[in-house]
C-alpha cells in the first residue's frame, strides 16, 4: 500500500491492499457520539463559483465513463467541518491506470485538461491525473486502488453542492486520511468536523480502522494523535 501522495497543502488518498479483516471493512466498536446536536445539521459549502462548476463537470465525466468518485481533501473538509479557503478539488475515481488514455480523451471532451505534458505515465506510475479547468481551476483526480479507496467509495455521502449532487468522502474517512497526512492544516481540519459533526462521528469505526492501518502500513502514531484530538471534545466511545 502506497502511504499517500502530498502536493502542497493538499490532503491525501491512501492506496494499497494491507488494510482492513478479511471481508475488507473494519468494524465498528464503539459508540457513535455524545449528545451534542452541531453533527446534526446538513453540509454547508460553495454554492457557486470555480469549486462547484469544476464538480458539476467531473461529475458529468463520471456518468459518460460510468465510474463511481468521491470528493475528499480540503473541499470535502469544509462541507464537513470549518470554511477554509482552498484552492483546488480532490477526487477520487474508479478508474483503471490502463485506462488513463480513456480517461483524458473524455476528459477533454468536458473541458478538463492535462496539467503536466506526461499525465498517461503519470497516472500509471502514481495513479494522479493532475488536471486543470477551462477556467484555469486545478483538480486533483486519484485513480481509486482496491485499498481503501475501495472502501472509500462504498461509504460515500450524496451531499447537495450549488446545482449538483456530489459523493462526498464520510466525515469518519476524511479524519482518518487526515490523520495520515499528519500535517498542521490536517489536523486543524479534523478539529473542525468533530466540532461541526461531532454528533455523526461514529468513533469506533475510526478506531478500528487506525488500528489496522497502523498495523498493516507499519505507522506508529496514528492512533495517539487521534486520541489527542478527541481528548477536548465530549464525544464519547
Amino acid at each position: 500500500m502506497a502511504p499517500k501522495k502530498r502536493s502542497g497543502s493538499r490532503t491525501t488518498s491512501v492506496r494499497g491492499s494491507k488494510r482492513s479483516g478479511r471481508n475488507g471493512r473494519a468494524k465498528s466498536r464503539g459508540t457513535k457520539t455524545s449528545q451534542r446536536t452541531s453533527g446534526s445539521r446538513p453540509p454547508s459549502g460553495p454554492s457557486a463559483g470555480a469549486p462547484v462548476d469544476a464538480l458539476r463537470t467531473l461529475a458529468a465525466l463520471a456518468k459518460a465513463l460510468r465510474v463511481r468518485w468521491y470528493l475528499f481533501g480540503a473541499q470535502a473538509a469544509v462541507l464537513w467541518g470549518r470554511a477554509r479557503t482552498t484552492a483546488d478539488v480532490d477526487v477520487t475515481m474508479e478508474v483503471d491506470p490502463d485506462r488513463a488514455e480513456e480517461l483524458l480523451r473524455s476528459a477533454r471532451a468536458f473541458g478538463l485538461h492535462a496539467r503536466e505534458a506526461n499525465t498517461v505515465e503519470l497516472a500509471r506510475s502514481t495513479r494522479v491525473v493532475p488536471l486543470i479547468t477551462a477556467g484555469g481551476f486545478p483538480v486533483d483526480l486519484v485513480l481509486a486502488g482496491t485499498g481503501l479507496e475501495a472502501q472509500f467509495l462504498d461509504r460515500a455521502r450524496p451531499v447537495r453542492v450549488g446545482a449538483v449532487e456530489v459523493p462526498v468522502i464520510s466525515p469518519e474517512d476524511l479524519v482518518i486520511t487526515k490523520l495520515i497526512a499528519g500535517r498542521p492544516r490536517d489536523l486543524e481540519d479534523i478539529e473542525g468536523v468533530l466540532a461541526e459533526r461531532g454528533d455523526d462521528i461514529d468513533v469506533g469505526y475510526v478506531d478500528a480502522m487506525l488500528r489496522e492501518i497502523e498495523s498493516a502500513l507499519e505507522m506508529e502514531g496514528l492512533k495517539s494523535a487521534w486520541e489527542q484530538l478527541l481528548w477536548p471534545t465530549r464525544i464519547r466511545r
